[in-house]
């Protein structure tokens, strides 16, 4: 389970809470892990972050940001966070390209798994765009772990999500049933 929390003082220790969110106290609304939660810590760490990067914002008539957050785990163990960025002109993108583009910028190109929440801190599953642009990035991605559901706890990988991906032979008859 998760439950919401306020913060209002940064730094303040919060002994109650999971010692792992700690340094996600800003002052703005958060998720925090409930004892007993099956869900591994890299995960609850990474749905963490990501519920903590959502901060809708209007740009003005033609510009949005942050109402989609993503964190990435690269193979170097490393968390990269990213938010859309929606345009009118259609030029914008998701938050898992968002945060994929720092994975790169660091210098690494393999993503060993994935968490997006929506505006209401919900689970979403990675548009086309974004499974072809992860499978694109390295071939090990293929075995990428989405996160997908909390209760129970449901991962998904990039070769399940993009099963007929271009790039790779096609199966043999009997192996795609």
């Amino acid at each position: 389970m998760f439950r919401k929390a306020l913060f209002s003082e940064r730094g303040k220790n919060y002994p109650d809470f999971s010692p792992l969110l700690q340094s996600f106290v800003t002052g703005r609304q958060y998720y925090i892990v409930d004892k007993g939660k099956t869900m591994d810590g890299i995960f609850a760490k990474m749905l963490a972050m990501a519920r903590a990067g959502i901060a809708p914002r209007d740009r003005g008539e033609f510009c949005s940001v942050g109402y989609v957050s993503a964190v990435l785990e690269g193979a170097n163990g490393r968390l990269y966070r990213g938010v859309n960025i929606d345009l009118a002109c259609g030029l914008g993108f998701c938050a898992e390209r968002s945060a994929a583009a720092a994975m790169l910028t660091d210098g690494e190109h393999v993503v060993r798994r994935v968490v997006c929440v929506n505006r209401e801190g919900a689970l979403m599953s990675p548009c086309g765009a974004c499974r072809e642009f992860l499978s694109l990035l390295a071939p090990e991605n293929a075995e990428t772990e989405f996160l997908v559901g909390e209760e129970p706890v449901r991962t998904v990988k990039l070769c399940e999500l993009l099963p007929m991906n271009w790039q790779r032979p096609p199966l043999p008859a009997e192996e795609r049933r």
